[in-house]
């Protein structure tokens, strides 16, 4: 299970918890991270990982304390329940990884750009320098011409 995958059970198992039960009624109620993980969601962690997993949703502001000073009751906040309903930690992932493509596909474009530029530079030159031929040409013919 990746990192991201535990970030968002963490976030759903905090908004079915706070939809469906009575736990988070009473002021200071919610979970201690450690027992969310291991006792309710079953979520495979390595040795100390809750609290890089808490971390990242404190940092996040996607969970707070409900009881600030004990600092080990975790409840999901607003941004939390915004940021879950919009698809969570792999809906960011993913969308990260189409704006590196976008951001790739862009410089593939501006490169492509600059390479048809070049040529179109090219081109052009040799078109005036024809013309300018093609004018003396002309100019000398009508010169003979005229003598």
């Amino acid at each position: 299970m990746t990192q991201n995958e535990k970030l968002d059970m963490i976030l759903f198992g905090l908004t079915s918890a706070k939809l469906n039960a009575d736990v988070f009624e009473q002021p200071g109620s919610g979970y201690m991270m450690n027992y969310l993980c291991k006792e309710i969601l079953n979520i495979p962690l390595e040795n100390g990982e809750e609290k890089i997993l808490e971390g990242i949703l404190l940092a996040n502001e996607h969970i707070e304390y409900t009881h600030p000073e004990a600092k080990i009751i975790v409840n999901i906040s607003s941004k939390g329940l915004d940021f879950i309903n919009k698809g969570g930690y792999q809906q960011l992932e993913k969308d990260n990884i189409i704006k590196q493509k976008k951001e790739e596909l862009e410089m593939k474009l501006i490169d492509s750009s600059i390479t048809i530029n070049k040529w179109t530079k090219y081109g052009i030159s040799i078109s005036i320098l024809i013309s300018i031929i093609a004018l003396a040409v002309s100019i000398i013919s009508l010169l003979r011409d005229n003598h």
